[in-house]
């Protein structure tokens, strides 16, 4: 075809069919690259996430790794109140194809303090009528939980987002790092709208696994009243309404829990004991304990006298002792326990000893149960 054209047609031509075919789309590459690799596209890939996830994002690079796949050096979670750093990853990978998306995270630490800044951020997600356009997924290997009374490793990290007009839920699922238990630990999160209202809650369950109690309170934002060594194992339900916050236990016990830490704020003195509380059910609602069954457990421990007095009176708790020391030194602190509407009822099961001691020592009983069953908590005089 080029033999009809002039030799000076035919370069020009060549010329321009190079500049077309060779260097523009080469320029445009070299361009779109450099565009990607700016501060700009970092920036504006910091705004877009801080938008979905309604915290500040931070990185330090953004970089396509190939077709679908976004790769996030230095990313940070920030709360733009404090400056604080929530989660930190050194390398966040997004990958997006037309069936489903997921986010991959490396080593990873969040930190759990101050506000309640996760529970939000997971109910952004589950907007109700906001309809995911693929499944979402969340997974990361390990994760350091730090919070303020406590450090721990979680490994096998994943949550699954699941949106819709009506309803929408997520399930997360993981194991402590020095965890013996094969079964995860397994958190749901479900949003409904209700009569017109939506309603939030989440259910956790421990499975064989023991999740610490001071993570539990600092998530909840709650006062830890069981003490730095106390474990919860489970299951926990909360719901979230307008008017209202109710939570529900089912077959949960909670370890080593510190007799000092639970008791300081109400009465006098100092106890030195760990003890072991299964909850066959307890129910709460705002914020108050209004019906709970189950059985109390402790060892060897002392107690200062003032403190054993004002339980024993709070409780009408009877005692044979016609003195008692300074310090008070029992074998066992034994009891089960039935609060509903009609009252307190308590019984003490103590090993060795007659049916109704509720404490003793090595050679005596110490404290009785009630002659009967206490009026409500909140009636008591």
């Amino acid at each position: 075809m080029f033999l009809f054209f002039r030799d000076r047609t035919r370069r020009l031509l060549c010329r321009s069919l190079f500049l077309l075919l060779g260097v523009l789309p080469t320029g445009a590459v070299l361009a779109w690259s450099v565009v990607l690799h700016g501060d700009g596209y970092r920036r504006a890939t910091c705004e877009s996430l801080s938008i979905a996830l309604g915290r500040e994002v931070r990185v330090s690079r953004v970089r396509p790794l190939r077709p679908g796949v976004l790769v996030l050096e230095d990313f940070e979670l920030i709360d733009p109140e404090t400056d604080k750093i929530l989660l930190r990853s050194p390398r966040v990978e997004i990958h997006q194809s037309d069936r489903a998306q997921s986010i991959e995270a490396r080593q990873a630490e969040i930190r759990i303090s101050g506000h309640n800044w996760w529970l939000p951020m997971i109910e952004r997600q589950l907007h109700i009528g906001q309809r995911l356009p693929r499944p979402l997924r969340l997974s990361v290997e390990t994760i350091n939980v730090i919070w303020p009374e406590g450090k721990q490793t979680l490994r096998r990290g994943t949550m699954e987002f699941n949106a819709g007009e009506e309803s929408s839920s997520a399930m997360a699922t993981w194991l402590w790092d020095d965890d013996r238990a094969d079964e995860p630990l397994q958190l749901e999160m479900r949003r409904v709208k209700e009569s017109g209202q939506i309603v939030s809650s989440f259910a956790l369950n421990t499975r064989h696994g023991r999740l610490p109690c001071s993570l539990l309170a600092a998530a909840m934002e709650l006062e830890n009243r069981c003490g730095i060594a106390a474990t919860f194992q489970g299951t926990l339900e909360v719901t979230f309404k307008p008017d209202a916050c109710d939570a529900r236990i089912v077959a949960g016990t909670f370890n080593q829990v510190d007799l000092n830490a639970l008791v300081r704020r109400h009465f006098p003195g100092q106890c030195s004991a760990a003890a072991t509380i299964q909850i066959a059910q307890a129910e709460f609602h705002r914020g108050r304990l209004e019906a709970a069954a189950g059985t109390m457990k402790a060892g060897a421990g002392t107690a200062d006298r003032a403190l054993v007095f004002a339980v024993a009176k709070a409780l009408r708790l009877t005692s044979d002792l016609a003195t008692w020391p300074d310090r008070v030194e029992f074998a066992e602190l034994a009891a089960d326990f039935e609060l509903s509407s009609e009252g307190l009822k308590i019984s003490g099961i103590c090993d060795r000893h007659p049916p109704g001691v509720v404490l003793r020592s090595i050679g005596e009983s110490m404290l009785w149960q009630p002659a009967g069953t206490l009026p409500p908590w909140w009636r008591w005089e």
